[in-house]
């Protein structure tokens, strides 16, 4: 380290730790000790490796670029586990976990004009002790990738998915299992970075690219295929390498920030239309996570040169139409960020980590931007990953003595698991109490998780309480002294266990404060002209005003418990969510204690119906019924199929509770979920309802088995959604070949049998199995089933016995087992060699008896048999024994 870096770090840290004094009364996540990953010296990490972390927080992973492997270290000690090679330049690595599996994805450059393809090296990485090659996928030659090529991985595990760069850039789409290239969709240009979202089944992908400056989008069909691409390009703007895209929680947008032009764009992750952007000087990297309903998006900034503003975070949130700042962070001078730094954020949002290159990690409140602590990790600090689970940071560090990974503790407070026997509040009643009581309280807690010797904790004091008979309330004598101040108290129930549920307050009010008890209406279908609405409460007064939004409303008093007032068409006219509550008009600071929600909402779907039982793609047309509540004339209606936009057709809006639509054949062409919206043309939309468009489903056979050596096999297909002029492919893990039409027999939509016979007959040569995939007709090449396989069985014996015959010259050999076939021969080996063919006296597909002279068995000395099924199907050879046949016997 040079003096004068080392010099700027020792500034920084002396400004840090001021930066902890002025915040000190701040909730702190407090980042404490750290570890070292030694690396090998020739393993060197490049500024885009990013470590990944299992879900237990125990064991993470990262790849060398120049080692070409992938190690395991624990996230514990910092020893490495185990490592695998996967070829030459090693991209960034991703890890999914299913099934209580773990899988890598490992994409390496090799050299394809040398002959040498680009690979993805899918790696099981369940066992981090004992790292191993599942599937190698091959790139096709002219597919080229760089170090910076990240390949993605399905949530489970089927498919995977790849950016190639030269000549002609393109997303690539894999069969893990089998390693085929399910699909190839050109690209707008050279990709930058790619991201994916997987969740609910639907399966989006975005891929930024800073030489044609665009963000490409597309969605995945269920059996991998990608659709056409939906191109967002900026105006006034581009992105640049590091800018990468971030999908929000539920997949409908896309966050990317472009550097050049200092702007964060939010983009439709299905129509490539522009929803919002705001002005972020310096943008790059960008990482979201969900807090109640919003998307919280934190970006790193990079310090500006001609500007000279310093580097830092900035954390925004998005309610999925518009975007705004929380916060930002704004280190001390000296500390610098760089385009490799990336920001993390805890689950529940309220956290933020970031390193720097000065050698400094931060910890700092998303909402506030207030420094909660740091770690001087040393040198340079490039991409960081977080488990919360082990509460741990994993940091990749570069420095003189070789690259490393630095782990790094934190602590957060209550992030352990919930106890889920934990007491939960629901409601207090009376949740508003006024000032000054000249009684003693009753206070009742309803809520869940209540017991028998529960407790209230009132204020930080324990109070005694009695269960109720239905067990979900709780009551107490609250001593009136608790009331003499305004100012809130805190209620907890205490559970026999010793957890304690989360605090709800009682509102301690000024006597003679308004408060609201009900809104009529509650909500109103919008949008909509002026109406009434009745506030009834208690402690209003003439002067009392109802107040909607900002806006006071000229106000009837009915009574001291009602008001009356006419919300006017400004505000009934905006489809969304008021406040309602009382101000005096009279007494500035007399303010109602409480408020209501009024909703004025748009159209609601409660259920969507189909003229046809299941609605099976490729299938012809279907109406829709959209039943709910206010539908308006001239509503629109938007269809998404595996997130990609359809025609809707013929939309007839029968009435405000029904809509009709008619689906025509070319809508519904792929297998997945529908999603159905009815928009307003007044304004307004409906939340999303899904429909479920169905493939074929294998679900069993008959017979359940087939015998190894058969010829001519029947297979009866059982299952669901079958089409007349479906096709059948049948084969075995490596490939699959189409049986002839004129040996399938479509007898209804849940069952088609077929005949195996010709070269068909070389699938049951042996044991293994069978791999049967229906494919209903549709206008392009078919709506493939999920494959199901059909286990092939040969010959096994379970027990073997050698017993005295009624002639004493004879032995009698009994066998016993299962899956013999008429025709099966028993062979005697000795040493490894067939020394005697016999034919059974007495068969069974079960059993098997038969007669052998004595002297030709003591000839042999120790000898085994086995069981061989026409076809020269054998089983494994067993040592009889002396006496009966063992029923079930091993």
């Amino acid at each position: 380290m040079t003096p004068n870096r080392k010099l700027a770090i020792i500034t920084a840290i002396v400004m840090v730790v001021s930066l902890i004094v002025a915040h000190g009364s701040q909730r702190a996540r407090l980042v404490d000790t750290q570890r070292s990953v030694r690396l090998p010296s020739y393993a060197v990490l490049d500024e885009r490796t990013q470590p990944v972390i299992t879900a237990s927080g125990k064991t993470g992973f990262v790849a060398s670029v120049t080692a070409g492997t992938v190690m395991a270290f624990s996230m514990s000690s910092g020893k490495i586990f185990s490592s695998i090679s996967v070829g030459e330049s090693v991209g960034p690595i991703s890890l999914i976990e299913f099934a209580g599996r773990r899988l890598i994805a490992a994409p390496a450059m090799n050299d394809p004009r040398q002959g040498h393809p680009s690979t993805i090296t899918i790696v099981d990485a369940t066992i981090p002790k004992s790292l191993a090659t599942q599937t190698l996928l091959m790139l096709p030659l002219d597919a080229m990738i760089t170090t910076s090529t990240r390949a993605l991985l399905s949530s489970d595990g089927r498919f995977c998915f790849i950016a190639s760069s030269f000549d002609e850039p393109a997303l690539l789409a894999f069969n893990v299992e089998d390693g085929s290239l399910v699909s190839r969709v050109p690209l707008a240009g050279r990709p930058s970075e790619i991201v994916m979202h997987d969740f609910n089944g639907i399966r989006m992908i975005a891929v930024s690219s800073s030489v044609s400056n665009s963000l490409s989008l597309l969605a995945v069909r269920p059996d991998g295929s990608l659709t056409e691409p939906t191109v967002f390009t900026p105006k006034d703007a581009r992105f640049e390498e590091a800018n990468n895209p971030a999908f929000s929680s539920d997949g409908r947008s896309v966050f990317i920030a472009a550097t050049t032009g200092d702007r964060l764009f939010q983009i439709d992750s299905h129509s490539g239309l522009e929803i919002a952007s705001i002005a972020v000087r310096s943008p790059w990297r960008v990482t979201t996570a969900r807090k109640a309903t919003s998307d919280y998006i934190a970006i790193t900034r990079n310090q500006n040169q001609s500007t000279d503003k310093r580097g830092g975070v900035s954390v925004l949130t998005s309610d999925g139409h518009r975007l705004q700042k929380v916060s930002e962070f704004d280190p001390p001078d000296g500390v610098q960020f760089s385009s490799t730094n990336n920001a993390v954020l805890t689950s529940d949002a309220n956290t933020v980590f970031v390193g720097s290159t000065t050698g400094i990690l931060f910890a700092f409140d998303s909402a506030s931007g207030d420094l909660d602590s740091y770690n001087v990790v040393g040198s340079e600090l490039r991409r960081i990953a977080l488990t919360e689970k082990g509460q741990s940071l994993a940091a990749i560090r570069s420095g003189a003595q070789g690259d490393q990974v630095v782990i790094v503790k934190f602590d957060v407070e209550g992030d352990e698991a919930p106890d889920p026997n934990t007491p939960i509040i629901d409601s207090l009643n009376p949740g508003i109490v006024e000032q000054g009581r000249l009684k003693n309280l009753k206070l009742t807690v309803a809520g869940r998780n209540f017991t028998q010797g529960a407790s209230l904790v009132v204020n930080g004091g324990q109070v005694a309480a009695e269960l109720g008979s239905d067990g979900r309330t709780l009551s107490a004598r609250l001593p009136k002294a608790l009331f003499d101040q305004v100012g809130l108290i805190g209620v907890s129930v205490r559970g026999t266990n010793g957890s304690t549920s989360e605090p709800k307050p009682i509102s301690v009010i000024r006597p003679n404060t308004p408060v609201l008890e009900q809104i009529e209406p509650a909500e109103v279908p919008g949008p909509a002209q002026s109406f009434s609405i009745l506030v009834k409460g208690t402690n209003f007064r003439n002067s009392s005003t109802i107040v909607v939004g900002d806006q006071p409303l000229n106000t009837e008093h009915i009574s001291d418990k009602k008001l009356r007032a006419q919300v006017p068409a400004e505000i009934a006219n905006v489809v969304g969510t008021v406040k309602v509550t009382v101000k005096d008009l009279a007494l500035q600071d007399l303010a109602a204690a409480n408020n209501k929600d009024l909703s004025i909402f748009g159209p609601r779907i409660s259920s969507l119906k189909t003229s046809v039982d299941d609605v099976v793609a490729g299938d012809k047309r279907f109406t829709l019924r959209i039943e709910g509540s206010n539908f308006r004339a001239g509503a629109q209606v938007q269809m998404l199929l595996n997130g990609k936009g359809l025609n809707s057709g013929g939309v007839q809006v029968i009435g405000s509770k029904l809509i009709k639509v008619s689906v025509g054949q070319k809508a519904f062409q792929d297998a997945g979920t529908m999603s159905v919206v009815v928009r307003n043309q007044q304004g307004g939309e409906s939340d999303p309802a899904t429909l479920t468009i169905h493939a074929p489903q294998i679900d069993s056979f008959v017979p359940m088995q087939l015998l190894a050596g058969s010829t001519d096999a029947r297979v009866d297909i059982r299952g669901a959604n079958f089409r007349k002029g479906a096709r059948v492919y049948v084969g075995n893990e490596t490939n699959a070949t189409r049986v002839d039409r004129q040996l399938v027999t479509f007898r209804s939509s849940g069952r088609i049998i077929v005949s195996l016979t010709d070269n068909l007959n070389a699938l049951l040569a042996g044991p293994g199995s069978v791999r049967f995939t229906i494919v209903n007709p549709n206008s392009g090449d078919g709506v493939p089933s999920a494959d199901k396989s059909l286990n092939v069985v040969g010959p096994s014996i379970s027990d073997a016995a050698e017993d005295v015959a009624p002639d004493e010259g004879f032995r009698r050999i009994v066998i016993q087992g299962q899956n013999f076939r008429r025709g099966v021969v028993v062979e005697f080996i000795v040493q490894d060699q067939v020394v005697r063919q016999q034919e059974p006296a007495k068969f069974r597909d079960d059993r098997l008896s038969l007669l052998v002279r004595k002297k030709k068995l003591d000839g042999m000395g120790a000898y085994q048999l086995r069981v061989v099924n026409p076809g020269n199907v054998p089983s494994g050879p067993v040592t009889p024994h002396p006496g009966q046949v063992v029923a079930g016997g091993n």
